[in-house]
């Protein structure tokens, strides 16, 4: 269904159809779950909706739509595509105007719902923490929330100002030492939910605090988790390289699962494999249990050749920072 030519009019679908098509393809795809059938169906009512300038709250709901799914399958590009476009058609969060018959009428702005605007902006948040683009999260944390967002701590829009002016820097924990409200039962507050969880998330990952991030793994709202999916290895990499350089002598590979949250153990010992861990077997180390054939982990030595594998990557001009957006998949844990 998607249009390789010129558009034909007789060949697009007039909004009616294309509230009945979306409804279709929603039902399709709990049903069958094809993901590769929804998402070309729903890039086809998309094309639809933009050849004849349609702009209501129907736009925002095929956009949302098509950015879950997405989210749901992992496929970031095309998700930041949909949410980049209800940025845009939401910008100052005007009033929703139904224009779906005016062909070539002045754009509008549309508004999402609050409980829509709250969930988009988590993600937002969330995903500039995925592709490491700190200018960008620096200026989603000190955007003004113009979507019903509460505001910031006073002295977070402080901190925040000082952030601005860094150029691409990572935020620091000072940075972000203030942006997290307290927990509220009130409706209102509850309307933030998705938003304040992304900033809890940013501030565990900028403060490496994996046992505070995987707790709020667990309770992501909505589809935060997909997203906090790419994080994890992230996440996992950099509670082993603190616990081996914080550890002496060794520590237990089950203390290890405890850490990363694993599945069992042959999945902990093939990651610490990975890292270069340097294992051995002990009758005192952190950790351990009374079971027999148990493996535990050299600290000393495993930190030695981290540090020696990091110089060489100096020396050889290589980064050692890895890109969890690009090259990694997404990594999940099983959730008790």
């Amino acid at each position: 269904l998607r249009l390789t030519t010129f558009p034909n009019p007789k060949d697009v679908r007039p909004l009616p159809i294309l509230i009945k098509a979306l409804a279709h393809i929603k039902a399709e795809y709990i049903k069958n779950e094809d993901f590769a059938w929804a998402n070309e169906q729903l890039k086809s009512l998309r094309q639809d909706l933009t050849v004849q300038n349609i702009r209501n709250s129907f736009v925002l709901e095929v956009y949302e739509t098509h950015a879950r799914i997405l989210l749901e399958n992992g496929d970031l590009n095309e998700f930041n595509q949909c949410q980049s476009m209800i940025r845009s058609l939401t910008m100052t969060g005007g009033k929703d105007e139904a224009t779906s018959n005016a062909m070539f009428s002045q754009p509008s702005l549309l508004c999402q719902s609050k409980e829509a605007a709250d969930e988009f902006s988590g993600y937002a948040l969330l995903y500039a923490l995925v592709r490491h683009s700190w200018m960008e999260l620096n200026l989603a944390l000190g955007r003004p929330q113009e979507l019903a967002k509460k505001p910031l701590h006073p002295q977070a829009k402080k901190k925040l100002e000082k952030a601005k002016t860094a150029k691409s820097a990572p935020l620091s924990a000072a940075a972000l030492g203030c942006l997290y409200p307290q927990k509220s039962d009130d409706a209102e507050d509850r309307l933030h939910h998705c938003y304040e969880h992304a900033l809890s998330v940013v501030r565990a990952v900028v403060d490496d605090d994996y046992r505070t991030f995987f707790k709020l793994y667990q309770s992501a709202p909505h589809m935060s988790c997909y997203l906090m999916d790419f994080l994890v290895k992230r996440v996992r990499v950099s509670c082993y390289e603190r616990a081996i350089a914080s550890y002496r002598p060794n520590v237990g590979v089950e203390q290890f699962r405890e850490w990363l949250c694993m599945r069992d153990l042959e999945e902990t010992r093939q990651f610490l494999k990975q890292q270069g861990a340097i294992f051995r077997r002990e009758d005192h180390v952190i950790g351990s249990s009374s079971s027999a054939g148990a493996f535990w982990v050299d600290c000393k030595k495993s930190f030695d050749r981290r540090q020696k594998e990091a110089r060489s990557k100096s020396m050889s001009g290589s980064s050692s920072v890895e890109d969890d957006s690009e090259g990694d998949e997404p990594d999940r844990f099983a959730v008790e």
